[in-house]
């Protein structure tokens, strides 16, 4: 029973630890009237920075899933705030990752989030695979659970951002060995797929009909209509098509032919 007051204890006080460091923020929030001038956001942007690099560096003692879901939701606060990321940038987003994945790097969904907010907004495509490089190697085929569409992810960003066909050959290969190890039926496509772009890369770097691919792996993965339309536009740039139906759903793609 001792330890386990002891525990809660230390729970308790952790969260609390955060909550102090959370407070400038909540009062942003409660104050939501407030104009605020160009350098009082360029000053928020800096305390959140000191206060992602504390996070970073503040022992969680043994609550490293509970800051990584905090810092994640964080994130999801300032990446979701247009009208003040308008005003700024979204040069903040690696740094909440980087807090993410060092406490939890089996956070399935942070890795989903990196490439959008790190590569499409804050322009900074080698970063983000930087971060997933310093993170991968702790995963395994099924821990996190569905780990291969991290590696789906990860090539598109060196095939699309990155100009690196022989990068991301190598990573759709490795999320087709990696799917090859569920016996789901979408296990078995996506090592299908993903063993049939590494291949079709391998031969063909330059392939138009992926990079097509690639982009509506961006736009099924896209959580705002602005990243969506940029992947349109793309694919009609590299002479593909994509057919919506009248309520918007995609029907058909239609690749170029290489």
């Amino acid at each position: 029973m001792t330890s386990l007051v002891a525990t809660m204890a230390l729970v308790f006080s952790c969260g609390g630890a955060i909550a102090l460091l959370q407070q400038p923020r909540l009062q942003q929030l409660t104050d939501a009237t407030a104009v605020l001038s160009q350098d009082d956001l360029e000053r928020q942007i800096e305390q959140e920075s000191l206060r992602l690099t504390l996070w970073k560096r503040l022992p969680t003692l043994g609550l490293d899933n509970l800051m990584a879901k905090w810092t994640f939701l964080t994130f999801l606060q300032y990446f979701g705030d247009d009208e003040v990321r308008q005003r700024t940038d979204y040069s903040l987003s690696p740094q909440y990752f980087e807090v993410i994945l060092e406490n939890d790097p089996y956070f399935w969904d942070a890795y989903l989030f990196l490439p959008g907010s790190t590569t499409m907004y804050a322009a900074k495509p080698q970063r983000t695979i930087e971060i997933m490089e310093q993170h991968l190697p702790k995963l395994s085929p099924k821990v996190p659970d569905r780990a291969y569409f991290i590696w789906r992810w990860k090539a598109t960003d060196e095939l699309l951002f990155l100009d690196n066909p022989e990068a991301a050959t190598d990573s759709y290969q490795t999320a087709a060995e990696w799917a090859t190890e569920y016996d789901t039926e979408e296990g078995q496509l996506i090592a299908e797929i993903s063993k049939g772009t590494a291949n079709f890369l391998r031969e063909n770097p330059t392939s138009r009909a992926v990079q097509v691919s690639a982009w509506m792996t961006v736009y099924g993965n896209a959580f705002d209509d602005a990243t969506r339309q940029r992947a349109v536009d793309n694919i009609r740039e590299l002479g593909g098509e994509i057919v919506f139906d009248e309520n918007g759903q995609v029907v058909e793609v239609r690749t170029p032919q290489d």
